[in-house]
């Protein structure tokens, strides 16, 4: 759902029918930050800052706080007078002045400094153009001011040294607000209590000092209704009737309800008045039995029902001579809600009521009012779906077909259907203040052809990040009042405030430009800048990483309402709103490039698509950079581990593959030798053991014998080559041909140990199960099963 709200703030009393001018002007003194009233010169400068020229040196102003430069009695570089009368932006940046003596000074704006003007800048000072627009927005065009100290902006604001002191700053009224003013005849006729947009485009409004006044669908007034039907043009003419409620029905009647116990029915009539018919409070039966009468609302078949504030609802119909006569539904409970403030048909077909005590509910096309089921639905502190509040004052049936109420000081009610009210037990929605409404009390709520909800409170008001409307974006001041808001063709919405009448088109919040964002100031533990020059980045000092930005969208109309957001290196990153924030504090900035983006909306709340990105620089600190070096040791000496871990493998590896190569040539001569054996000893070793392995006496002096060779000398070539002892090699050798015969499952376990050379079948069975991890038995067992399956 999508909701704009429109907010009032303080009264402003008026006194001239018709609409409002479309200048407005805003002025700044000393009270507003001015350093001082004496104002000698004013100009903007590339970045669209107001600079101005005082007595008290200069002052910069973005549209919200001023800035004050000037020199002091300890500065090196001081000004030989504070009192400056013209400014001009320097070529290269900065801002040059001329002071009273006529000596002319650079500033630095981003430090505060001053230093005396080259020689070049001094000369050509006079002759600089000082940055403005010469043409004024359309609708200041006709304003006229002999004031010799005047800049126009680049907006086509206008700018000039006010007569009295300080500076004054004309603007054109936003577009999308047109206020149309009253003429009260008293103090308690200044609020435009009821709007009515008739069907023939005519507006309709009354106060409370009697007056009800016409205006044509552009707003201009048509005249007040005179109390014999005629419509004169006479602004403070009153009706003599307090109304309270207007509407229009299918013959084109003109229905008022007064407060004044008095019911009046206008017909149209020849030369364009009205027969005026009234009918007056009366205990009659099939009279108006209650005169007080707050709204009205037709059902299906066009009859008309009314909103009594004192005995609940009534339906007017009309007798056989044409005279209206007026149906208070028996079954209708006054004890439950006898005041209601005003109804509405919705598009299930139930007719809905807000009263005084909570919402009524009722099926209105019962052919007797008297057999008529009403529901009513109060706030209930021991029920958390009951109505926020019972103070209800305005009812909308949405597009959707949810229903929703003023809640006055509960914020806003919903029902998702007509039909959940029909029962008493209905469960309401609610938003509030806590729950995404910026202020309360709503005092009316309206959904526009776009389905855009706009709701009306004397408080500032927002939700589901839509705009908020008030003093700060409408050009001014305005309370609304509780008068329910009416669709002017669909677009435009006219509200009823104290002194006329406010009419908002949306589709005119598109004509405001897009205020540029400055960055006003950076403050780091270094120091403050006033301000940030484009595409530059923030170097941070190693070891911090806070940092302070300041920024204003730079709107000089109307920038009450504008809202700013963040984030940070990315756009994956979320954004993160700040609302009407304009400083940014982050800390703890990782060590590198942070980029900061910084969006802001316009004054009607629509969002910029051109972010302005900062980047910050924030070098390693000296415990990252010892951390850095640790890491780094830490990872060579772990790959130093690695790389001896691997050479030590592979060297296993290597080692195992070439005792298995010799136990195999051993028990095999035929096998093709795959190793080297310079002195060929390790192949005469191999063919020695293989030939006696058998013998169970076999010694490594037997060997070294037959090869010529001393017993010390034989083994140390043997451990050299395979890494295991002579001795060790022979064992191997008969485990390896024990494990063969074992597997042919020919020979029992000790004819295998002393077949293949061991002393005793226990000696080896110990021996093959070390080896092997089991006894020689399973080992055959397993080999045979083996054989089986394959």
């Amino acid at each position: 759902m999508k909701l704009r709200a429109v907010i009032s703030f303080l009264a402003i009393i008026f006194s001239v029918v018709g609409v409002c001018a479309e200048i407005v002007r805003h002025h700044f003194g000393v009270a507003d930050g001015l350093s001082n009233e004496h104002v000698r010169h004013i100009m903007q400068d590339s970045n669209g800052y107001i600079w101005i020229a005082t007595w008290s040196g200069v002052d910069r102003f973005d549209g919200y706080s001023f800035i004050n430069f000037r020199t002091y009695a300890d500065d090196s570089v001081r000004l030989d007078h504070n009192r400056v009368e013209r400014l001009a932006e320097a070529p290269d940046g900065g801002i040059l002045l001329k002071t009273y003596t006529g000596r002319v000074y650079l500033l630095d704006t981003a430090y505060g400094s001053f230093s005396l003007a080259s020689p070049s800048d001094s000369a050509a000072f006079d002759s600089m153009s000082v940055l403005h627009n010469t043409r004024v927005s359309a609708s200041l065009s006709e304003y006229r001011s002999d004031n010799r100290l005047r800049l126009v902006d680049a907006d086509g604001n206008i700018w000039e040294a006010s007569p009295d002191g300080g500076i004054d700053c004309i603007t054109e009224a936003p577009a999308a607000f047109r206020f149309i003013e009253s003429n009260p005849l008293n103090s308690e006729g200044r609020d435009i209590h009821v709007v009515y947009a008739a069907p023939d485009g005519i507006l309709w409004t009354a106060s409370r000092d009697t007056r009800v006044t016409l205006y044509d669908r552009n707003g201009m007034f048509i005249g007040n209704l005179a109390p014999d039907g005629r419509i004169v043009a006479d602004p403070s003419l009153p009706f003599g009737r307090r109304v309270y409620a207007i509407i229009a029905d299918d013959r084109g009647r003109i229905w008022l309800g007064t407060k004044q116990k008095e019911l009046v029915v206008l017909t149209p009539a020849k030369s364009g008045r009205y027969v005026v018919e009234s009918y007056i409070e009366s205990d009659t039966p099939g009279a108006l039995n209650c005169g007080d009468i707050y709204g009205f609302a037709p059902d299906a078949r066009g009859d008309m029902w009314l909103a009594t504030f004192g005995k609940g609802v009534a339906k007017a119909v009309a007798d056989s001579a044409g005279r209206m006569k007026f149906l208070f539904p028996r079954s209708y409970d006054i004890s439950a809600a006898p005041r209601v403030r005003c109804l509405t048909l919705t598009e299930s077909g139930i007719m809905v009521g807000a009263t005084t005590s909570g919402v009524l509910a009722f099926d209105p096309h019962a052919s007797d009012p008297d057999r008529i089921r009403f529901s009513y639905h109060a706030a209930d502190p021991e029920c958390k779906g009951s109505l926020s509040n019972n103070d209800i004052l305005g009812v909308l049936s949405s597009q959707s077909g949810a229903v929703y109420f003023a809640a006055f000081s509960g914020g806003l009610d919903s029902v998702a259907s007509a039909s959940d009210l029909i029962g008493p037990n209905t469960c309401f929605g609610n938003r509030s203040v806590r729950t995404g409404l910026d202020a309360d009390p709503v005092l009316s709520v309206v959904q526009d052809c776009d389905g855009d909800f706009w709701l009306a409170s004397r408080a500032s008001s927002s939700w589901e990040h839509k705009a908020t409307y008030n003093a700060g974006n409408a050009g001014r001041e305005f309370i609304l009042t509780e008068a329910a808001p009416q669709l002017l063709d669909g677009f435009r919405i006219a509200f009823g405030m104290r002194g006329g009448v406010l009419i908002v088109d949306p589709r005119r919040f598109s004509d405001t430009p897009m205020p540029r964002l400055a960055v006003t100031a950076v403050d780091t533990n270094e120091g403050h800048i006033y301000t940030l020059p484009s595409d530059s980045t923030i170097v941070l000092s190693r070891g911090h990483g806070d940092v302070s930005l300041h920024f204003a969208a730079l709107a000089y109309g109307a920038n009450g309402n504008i809202t700013y957001g963040y984030r940070i290196n990315g756009a994956d990153s979320r954004w993160i709103s700040i609302g009407k924030n304009r400083s940014l504090h982050l800390s703890g900035l990782p060590s590198g490039i942070n980029r900061i983006e910084i969006y802001w909306t316009d004054p009607y709340g629509r969002l910029t698509d051109n972010p302005v990105r900062i980047a910050i620089e924030v070098p390693r600190s000296y415990r990252e950079i010892a951390g850095d070096i640790a890491i780094t040791l830490l990872a060579a000496i772990a790959l130093a581990a690695v790389a001896f871990m691997l050479r030590r493998e592979m060297s296993r590896r290597r080692r195992k593959a070439t005792l298995e190569h010799y136990i195999a040539l051993a028990l095999f001569p035929d096998t093709e030798l795959r190793r080297s054996d310079d002195t060929g000893t390790m192949t005469g070793v191999c063919a020695q053991v293989g030939r006696m392995y058998t013998d169970s006496t076999l010694k490594a002096e037997s060997i070294s014998r037959e090869l010529g060779l001393g017993r010390s000398e034989l083994r140390r070539h043997v451990k050299d080559v395979i890494s295991v002892s002579l001795e060790d090699f022979i064992r191997l050798v008969r485990l390896r041909a024990a494990g063969r015969l074992l597997a042919e499952g020919k020979l029992n376990v000790a004819e295998v140990a002393y077949r293949c050379g061991f002393s005793s079948p226990q000696y080896m069975a110990m021996l093959f199960k070390e080896h092997t991890g089991m006894s020689p038995s399973k080992y055959a067992d397993s080999q045979c099963k083996k054989n089986v399956s394959n």
